[in-house]
């Protein structure tokens, strides 16, 4: 028998990880360190302190609630909010926020997929990766939005939906204070402050700074409809506006208390609340007149200053 069986590890006090102790269990010769919290099993012990510390003090990004187990590990993480990018692929010259994205990105370049997948053999550069992969094969959709029901098979795909619903916008273009739910968004949007358009339309030779929107512009020149409802006789050229016309046919999720008006988004309800009250958030920066909803404030831009045009 392992003489290492049932013995504990005293570590030193610690205000996050007090009272902590680790049972050691052999594992193929080796001793591995198992979490008293959630059974999770470690190879080494400092990776398991480093583990149940998040059990003990975990903090939040006050940008995207995105949690961590150290404050350093925070602050390298509000670096992607900031935008700042100090690690580079010398491979390719991309930017990265911090060395293990970097790191992950270069598999790109290697060819290497290190994680394959035990049913089908296919194989991906990121574990994260393969997880989401396995639940083609199980069909398990685990995720629940608890605002509309509606169910993923992935925890991303879930926060990807949420967002829908929830206005919240982390991602802040430094220029004009455009706010952006997805960093890529941001990304793209910065091209609009360069004038850069690289992107060209095959059929009219429009030009659009993001390929997103050459993408979307191209089906203008198509007749085909491929996405038809099953609910009425309409059909749509894009897949987008088929869920969009589908919340029709559903009762409007979000009313307000006051006069009864329904609406499809709680972004939407809570500018309409606004209206009920005196409170006027949105700012003109050039002229400091104030509006109940962004949508005002951006109608006021156009009118008085020309702008957003």
């Amino acid at each position: 028998m392992n003489a290492n069986m049932g013995k504990h590890l005293d570590l030193p006090a610690n205000p996050s990880i007090t009272d902590m102790s680790i049972d050691i269990y052999p594992m193929k010769g080796k001793p591995f360190y198992t979490c008293d919290l959630c059974n999770k099993s470690f190879g080494h012990h400092w990776t398991m302190i480093r583990h149940r510390a998040f059990h003990m003090n975990p903090v939040a990004c006050p940008l995207c609630n995105k949690t961590f187990t150290w404050k350093e590990s925070l602050e390298k993480h509000l670096m992607i909010h900031k935008g700042i990018k100090p690690y580079i692929c010398q491979a390719c010259g991309k930017l990265f926020a911090d060395r293990s994205s970097r790191r992950k990105h270069y598999l790109i370049h290697t060819g290497e997929k290190p994680y394959s997948c035990d049913i089908c053999l296919k194989g991906f550069s990121e574990k994260a990766h393969l997880r989401e992969h396995h639940v083609v094969h199980t069909g398990q959709k685990d995720h629940e939005c608890h605002l509309c029901q509606k169910r993923f098979t992935t925890k991303s795909s879930l926060q990807r939906h949420l967002s829908t619903h929830m206005d919240i916008r982390p991602y802040v273009c430094d220029i004009c204070d455009r706010a952006f739910k997805r960093r890529n968004a941001l990304q793209d949007h910065y091209t609009t402050h360069n004038n850069a358009k690289p992107f060209a339309c095959p059929v009219c030779d429009k030009r659009f700074s993001r390929k997103y929107d050459v993408n979307l512009h191209k089906v203008s020149h198509s007749d085909v409809r491929p996405y038809s409802c099953d609910k009425c006789d309409k059909s749509f050229k894009m897949k987008r506006t088929l869920r969009q016309h589908y919340v029709r046919h559903n009762a409007v999720p979000f009313k307000c208390d006051v006069c009864d008006r329904g609406f499809y988004a709680e972004s939407s309800l809570y500018e309409h609340q606004l209206t009920h009250t005196e409170d006027n958030p949105f700012k003109c920066k050039i002229c400091q007149s104030s509006f109940t909803s962004k949508h005002g404030m951006k109608r006021h831009f156009r009118s008085q200053h020309d702008m957003l045009k």
